[in-house]
């Protein structure tokens, strides 16, 4: 399945609590749903915290943060702990026990190399914990992209921000078939809290 039947998938079959979402890095596309006619029925609210704003946001809202200003602007922030950070903050932030809550966290392919993993981090405020574990392509390839074909790692990081959205709805509708099923990639439940 790709994203366009997720979302198709997800507009006709969700049936949950409205949504509030923290989206930080890559995944913004599981907000896609908010373009057509019908999606106040599911849609509370999106907060896209950046750098800065992360720190504020997480002082404002949570228990502060467990990093600093210069990891904030790294990719050190996409990690379990500070996912479930922002799933709190969110959780005061919206002050409404019936609206459902949701975290994505990611590190994903940018206009620079970076090292380690391309990984999202996503968590709800119904104590499912996920981590999804994308492909990335090597250092040498990327530094020729980035030299001759710049447009095409454009590509790649849209299309990395769809599977995450991807995953996201197959998340909030509980169905693994809705799961993005891409060589080399992995969406795991790190755990359910009780």
């Amino acid at each position: 399945m790709d994203f366009n039947a997720a979302l198709k998938e997800f507009r006709s079959s969700y049936n949950g609590p409205k949504l509030a979402f923290v989206i930080m890095g890559g995944g913004y596309s599981a907000l896609d749903f908010r373009k057509f006619p019908g999606s106040s029925r599911y849609y509370h609210t999106a907060v896209e915290p950046y750098q800065d704003d992360l720190i504020n946001f997480l002082n404002r809202y949570g228990s502060g943060p467990h990093i600093g200003s210069d990891e904030a602007q790294s990719f050190r922030a996409v990690n379990m702990e500070v996912t479930r950070d922002l799933l709190k903050a969110l959780v005061a932030y919206c002050d409404d026990p019936s609206v459902k809550c949701v975290v994505v966290n990611s590190a994903i392919t940018t206009d620079r190399w970076r090292r380690g993993s391309n990984r999202s981090f996503i968590v709800t405020s119904d104590n499912e914990e996920f981590e999804y574990n994308l492909s990335k392509i090597d250092e040498v390839t990327y530094n020729s992209l980035q030299l001759y074909n710049s447009e095409f790692i454009d590509e790649i990081r849209r299309n990395e921000d769809l599977r995450i959205g991807q995953a996201v709805l197959s998340i909030l509708c509980d169905n693994p078939s809705m799961t993005p099923n891409y060589p080399g990639e992995s969406l795991v439940r790190v755990s359910t809290v009780p």
